[in-house]
């Protein structure tokens, strides 16, 4: 049986065993380019705030906002300065006010996705991002406040444009409460139908999907409600609602499970695969194993290949190849037969089951 100890010589195995083709990645130079704020600027801390750039630009760059812990990023942020090319300190400001400093951190470009694709981290093109149309409002104490460019520029409190920003999400906003209105949309519907659709896809053209939240305070709990819809098909992706203590974390996770899933997507309708070691101890006998591969082949969209390595004892290892998204992914498996996570490594493309005998 394969121990933990071989995992790393099995991280570098699966690499070379798969290596996706990677098309040339177009972007603009400030998709390479990082805010990182400061209260006040230490050149003893000029590395940690490369690392923090670094941290910032893999998220960006590869959709997948858990990217940080995989070996290849941790090299880059062991070294920092190798991938910087330029940096200086700007003024953060909200309407002519200065309300700090920020490092400004230019990466080589063309070192850091050299870097990226030797690892076979796939990297999410600038053009093939959604761009969108951001609505919603916050409700507290009988006042409204309504996520327009006008309103957050008020509420520096509510602002929480740079985050979107800072992972790569283009995103448009309405002018004002006027511009709300105007569309009806005061205040702003538990969901939209399909006439609003049709008329926000028909005056912002450069929009293809929408992202409403809406969000107030319950008692002393922050809820938002994330919906978000495709404008092309009118459809609604998905909806969420998520309660918690301050509205910024909250919104932020609005923003990652976009980022988490358009990505996925595009990955997906590219055909790109990836591969996975998978590990399940105590199988009782071999129809549970052969029922087990039957089920997973059922779902070929997601499953390209199940491939089985080894069968010692009661134990049983595999290589999976899979399109999109690896959370998606291993909720079928755990779907497939009652396991229980003994080792989780998902940075090394690696975990470990064991079988739950039910009553």
């Amino acid at each position: 049986m394969r121990s933990l100890s071989n995992i790393t010589w099995l991280y570098g195995f699966l690499f070379i065993l798969f290596w996706p083709v990677f098309a040339p990645v177009q972007a603009s130079e400030d998709f390479y380019t990082v805010d990182i704020e400061v209260e006040s600027f230490q050149q003893a801390e000029l590395d940690n705030y490369f690392a923090e750039a670094i941290k910032v630009l893999s998220v960006r760059l590869s959709g997948n906002p858990e990217i940080t812990v995989h070996p290849a990023v941790q090299a880059l942020i062991q070294q920092p300065r190798s991938w910087v090319r330029n940096y200086q300190l700007v003024n953060r400001q909200v309407d002519g006010v200065v309300l700090g400093q920020n490092v400004r951190v230019e990466f080589n470009s063309a070192r850091v996705i050299e870097q990226l694709q030797q690892a076979t981290i796939p990297v999410w093109p600038e053009s093939e991002r959604p761009t969108i149309l951001v609505l919603g409002d916050w409700l507290q104490s009988g006042l409204r406040a309504d996520f327009s460019a006008e309103g957050l520029s008020f509420r520096p409190d509510l602002d929480f444009r740079g985050y979107p920003d800072m992972i790569g999400l283009p995103q448009i906003y309405l002018r004002d409460t006027n511009t709300y209105s105007s569309l009806e949309l005061v205040p702003v519907p538990s969901n939209l139908n399909q006439r609003q659709l049709q008329q926000l896809k028909t005056q912002f053209q450069s929009a293809s999907h929408v992202l409403v939240l809406s969000a107030q305070v319950v008692g002393e709990v922050v809820q938002v409600r994330g919906q978000f819809y495709d404008l092309l098909t009118g459809q609604l992706v998905w909806s969420e609602l998520a309660l918690g203590d301050t509205l910024q974390s909250l919104i932020e996770d609005q923003f990652d499970r976009v980022l988490r899933e358009e990505s996925a997507r595009y990955y997906a309708s590219i055909d790109l695969m990836s591969e996975f070691w998978l590990e399940i101890n105590d199988i009782p006998d071999a129809k549970t194993l052969t029922s087990f591969e039957q089920q997973l082949a059922q779902s070929r969209l997601i499953f390209d290949q199940i491939r089985l390595i080894q069968v010692e004892g009661r134990a049983a290892s595999f290589v999976i190849r899979y399109r999109g998204d690896l959370d998606v992914m291993l909720r079928n498996v755990e779907q497939a037969l009652p396991l229980n996570v003994v080792v989780d490594d998902r940075n090394l493309s690696y975990m470990r089951y064991q079988y739950l005998y039910l009553p």
